[in-house]
C-alpha cells in the first residue's frame, strides 16, 4: 500500500474498518518483524480483536509467538482454510477453541494450548485461488508487483515436496514435521488453466510464476499444463523452478513454444563442490550464494555454535 501511497497509513486504515478477527502471513522467517509489528498495531487500535497468525514460520514457531508476544491471540499451524474458518465460526457462537484443528492458542488462564494437527488437505480443487475481489486495490497490486518482488503472479500448483535439499527448511522432513503433509498434492491442470485465463483476462500481467517446482516425476503433469495454455492461446510469459535434473529435450521444447521468450526464466540450484565446476556454472549462471574460502569456515563454525545450543 504504501508503495501505491506513500502517505498510507496502518493505523490510520485500520480506524477505518470494522473487524474482530485480524489473520497475519507469516510464512517466510525474513517477514517476522513486519508480522510482530503488524500484530502490535492491530492491538494498539482495537484492542479487543484477535490476531491469528499462520504460515511455515509461524508454524514452527508457535509456541515461542505465543509466549513472548502479547499481541498475538492464536498461531494456525499448517494448512490453515479449515482451521480459519472454523476459529471464525466459533469465535462467533462463543463456543470453545479447543475443537479448531491446528490452532495454537493462550486460553483465559493465559496457558498456551496446543490443539492436535488434525487438518491437511486431501485436494485443492475445491479451493478458490482468484477471488480477486477480497483485494483492496487487486489490478495495482498485480500490475506494480513484478518491479516490486520480480514475479507478477504466483500460481499455486501443489503442496509438499519429494526432496531434502540441504540448503531448504521446507522439504520432505520438515512438511511432516512441522505441518502434518506426507505426500505431495497438485491441482488439476484444469482448474490451473481456469487460474490463469481469469488473471491474464483480467489484469496485464507479463508473466506467470509457477508455485511448485518441476522435476523428472512430474514431467507429464507440466507437459499437459503447458499444452493447455498453448490451447487457449495465452500470450504471457513462465518463470519456473527446475527442484530436479534431468528433463527430456521435449520439456525445454514445450517450455518455450508456451510462453513468451522476454518474459519468462527457468530456475535450477546446482550444487558441487569441484572448483571447475564452480567455475563453468559462473559463466551461465547467477550465482546467489558466492562466499570467499574464510567465510564459508566462518559460517561452519557457526552452524556448529548453533547445533551446540
Amino acid at each position: 500500500e504504501q508503495y501505491l501511497d506513500p502517505n498510507w497509513s496502518l493505523n490510520n486504515y485500520l480506524r477505518t474498518i470494522d473487524f474482530e478477527i485480524c489473520g497475519i502471513d507469516l510464512h517466510w522467517i525474513h517477514n517476522a518483524h513486519g508480522a510482530i509489528e503488524i500484530a502490535r498495531i492491530v492491538k494498539e487500535v482495537k484492542n479487543n480483536a484477535k490476531v491469528v497468525l499462520g504460515g511455515f514460520s509461524a508454524s514452527y514457531f508457535h509456541t515461542q509467538l505465543l509466549k513472548y508476544y502479547g499481541s498475538i491471540d492464536g498461531v494456525i499451524r499448517g494448512e490453515g482454510e479449515i482451521p480459519f474458518l472454523k476459529y471464525a465460526q466459533n469465535k462467533n457462537s462463543n463456543q470453545s477453541l479447543d475443537s479448531v484443528p491446528n490452532l495454537s492458542y493462550r486460553n483465559s488462564s493465559g496457558h498456551i494450548k496446543i490443539n492436535p494437527t488434525s487438518y491437511v488437505a486431501k485436494t485443492l480443487d475445491n479451493l478458490n485461488f482468484t477471488n480477486t475481489s477480497l483485494l483492496k486495490n487487486a489490478k495495482q497490486y498485480f500490475e506494480c508487483s513484478r518491479k516490486i518482488m520480480g514475479i507478477s503472479f504466483n500460481v499455486p500448483i501443489g503442496r509438499g515436496c519429494p526432496f531434502n535439499c540441504p540448503f531448504c527448511g521446507g522439504g520432505q522432513r520438515a512438511l511432516q514435521r512441522v505441518i502434518g503433509r506426507n505426500e505431495v498434492i497438485l491441482r488439476s491442470p484444469e482448474k490451473v488453466i481456469e487460474d490463469i485465463t481469469t488473471i491474464a483476462d483480467t489484469y496485464k500481467i507479463p508473466s506467470l510464476f509457477f508455485g511448485h517446482g518441476a522435476y523428472p516425476a512430474n514431467f507429464k503433469y507440466w507437459k499437459k499444463l503447458f499444452g493447455l495454455i498453448q490451447k487457449e492461446k495465452v500470450d504471457i510469459g513462465g518463470d519456473l523452478e527446475i527442484w530436479r535434473l534431468p528433463f527430456p529435450k521435449e520439456m525445454w521444447n514445450i517450455f518455450y513454444k508456451t510462453f513468451t521468450r522476454r518474459d519468462s526464466s527457468v530456475g535450477i540450484s546446482p550444487r558441487t563442490l569441484s572448483s571447475k565446476v564452480h567455475q563453468r556454472i559462473m559463466k551461465i549462471c547467477d550465482p546467489t550464494f558466492k562466499f570467499p574460502k574464510n567465510q564459508i569456515e566462518d559460517l561452519i563454525k557457526n552452524a556448529n555454535l548453533f547445533r551446540r545450543t
